[in-house]
């Protein structure tokens, strides 16, 4: 977690804080297992944390608030801003889940993404492309820097491109706290706000979450342990 700068740096990491929250209650709920918080070397490169689902499938989230005077990101602001390698690196190389975060929509790669979920074979998935897609798929090779479309296509399966917008997120993390654990959501949500920035390269679970939340009187309601 980077530490406070500007405004613009102050709000990005808000933005970082309340996504990375957001996963932690999917920790609590037994949707996923555990979240490594920006781990060392390889494994973090271009990405805030790594999650292991209830399945056993490991997620790679990258979170980026915004680029400043636009409005969606191209694949070539995607690639300005390193996360082409993040995919590259995590989709190809470690064969985890990318999953990119931001309040801007993402151009052509969520279609992209749905295509090549839904056509499993890369030779159909090419010949469904319409021309505009195509040329996007294309530009997303070269930039990629891999040897073959059908690396590409698989590196798309392996992604997911979620516009989250702030309110809407901030909103849902409350909520969703008021419905898991006991007490003032807003509390909740401190309390595990300031223990992303203590556990930065740590391997968290949901044991240590509790753990830290029943020492300021704070646990698991009536839902979560019906769910549980």
């Amino acid at each position: 977690m980077p530490l406070p700068g500007g405004d613009a740096d102050k709000a990005g990491n808000r933005y970082e804080l309340r996504w990375t929250v957001r996963q932690f209650i999917r920790l609590l709920t037994g949707d996923a297992v555990w979240i490594d918080l920006e781990p060392i070397g390889e494994e973090g490169d271009r990405i805030e944390f790594r999650l292991c689902r209830s399945d056993g499938r490991i997620e790679a989230h990258q979170v980026k608030r915004q680029q400043a005077g636009k409005a969606h990101w191209t694949i070539a602001d995607l690639a300005r801003a390193h996360v082409l390698e993040g995919l590259r690196k995590h989709a190809l190389d470690n064969d985890a889940e990318f999953v990119f975060v931001s309040t801007q929509p993402t151009k052509s790669l969520p279609e992209l993404r749905d295509r090549a979920q839904t056509i499993t074979d890369f030779s159909a998935f090419q010949k469904s492309l319409p021309l505009p897609l195509a040329v996007d798929f294309d530009d997303l090779q070269r930039r990629l820097g891999v040897d073959s479309g059908e690396e590409t296509w698989r590196a798309v399966r392996q992604s997911r491109w979620i516009p989250a917008d702030e309110r809407e997120l901030g909103d849902t993390v409350l909520a969703l706290l008021g419905a898991y654990l006991t007490g003032v959501p807003e509390a909740a949500l401190g309390v595990l706000s300031v223990f992303v920035l203590e556990a930065v390269h740590r391997h968290v679970t949901a044991a240590e979450l509790l753990d830290v939340l029943a020492q300021r009187g704070i646990e698991s309601s009536d839902v979560a342990r019906d769910r549980n």
